[in-house]
Order: C-alpha cells, then structure tokens, then sequence
C-alpha cells in the first residue's frame, strides 16, 4: 500500500505483483488512528475514536452483509482493515 497519487483517495493497495487492488478512504474525511491521534492530544474525549469506528461500522454493515464471503478483497474490506480496524 502507499500513499494515493488520486487526491480524493488515502490509500492505494496494490497486490504482490504490483497491480492496483483498490483506491481507500476518502481523503475529506477522518479514520480511526486520525482519531486516535486526536484523543492522544486530547482534542476529544477518551473513546471518541471507538464511537467513531462502532458508528462505521454500523453505516457499513448492510454493504458487507450483502457481499458475504465476496467481502474480503473488496474496496469494504480494505478501508476497514486499513482505516478502522
């Protein structure tokens, strides 16, 4: 994975080979070490970032219902594992 060369995008995951995977997070929106890093410095409340990831999870749970065993390698799959996990 690295940084993405798209501005709207995170994170670019790419496979062994080198072929690109998936395009993750949008980039005007926080992720949960950006949260964590705001509890750290105490710029919101302790817990904040778990609120946060239970409240992913919660807008996300439908889509990764529906993919079922598709979801691992999915664009889900990634920014889950990548920005909230």
């Amino acid at each position: 994975m690295k940084p993405s060369t798209i501005k709207k995008y995170k994170i670019d995951v790419f496979d062994k080979s080198g072929d690109l995977l998936a395009r993750v997070g949008d980039s005007n929106y926080l992720d949960f070490p950006s949260y964590l890093e705001m509890e750290r410095k105490k710029e919101v409340p302790t817990g904040f970032a778990d609120k946060r990831r239970q409240a992913y999870w919660t807008r996300h749970a439908k889509e990764i219902e529906k993919l079922g065993d598709d979801w691992v390698g999915s664009r889900s799959y990634y920014a889950f594992m990548l920005l909230w996990f």
